[in-house]
């Protein structure tokens, strides 16, 4: 210790004998977060894809300016993003209850195809989030 009054005071060490029994975050509030994210997302983009293309089949229809291969490549183009994100909700729904891994994993890099994701880019980040939490081994060790 110096004789300098004004030096601020040397920090005390930690006495906390529970520092290192923190609570860390189990396996299912980790997965909890971007899981729960992806759903909605997928969710309300396949909501949006059986509206459009259903919007898209009656104005097209009424328009009477496409013909009929037209109209039906335009719905079918939305019934595919439909059930391409109707499995990425499945998938996310299977991640919450821990259930199939090979679901939620083919979930998870089918969510990081651009254009056909959830919200088109909105659903990178969470798949990315999903798949890094599924190197974990403990994560892994959670499913059934």
């Amino acid at each position: 210790m110096t004789s300098n009054p004004y030096e601020s005071p040397a920090p005390a060490p930690s006495t906390n004998p529970f520092a290192d029994l923190a609570p860390q975050p189990t396996v299912d509030k980790r997965i909890e977060q971007p899981a729960t994210l992806l759903l909605a997302i997928a969710t309300l983009t396949a909501g949006m894809h059986l509206l459009g293309g259903g919007i898209n089949f009656y104005t097209l229809h009424a328009s009477g300016e496409l013909s009929t291969s037209e109209i039906l490549t335009t719905v079918a183009g939305n019934i595919i993003c439909f059930l391409f994100n109707l499995f990425i909700a499945f998938g996310a729904l299977r991640a919450l209850q821990f259930r199939s891994l090979p679901w939620v994993r083919a979930a998870a890099i089918m969510s990081l195809l651009p254009l056909l994701t959830p919200c088109v880019l909105l659903g990178i980040p969470f798949g990315i989030w999903i798949l890094v939490l599924l190197r974990k081994p403990e994560v892994r060790a959670a499913f059934r």
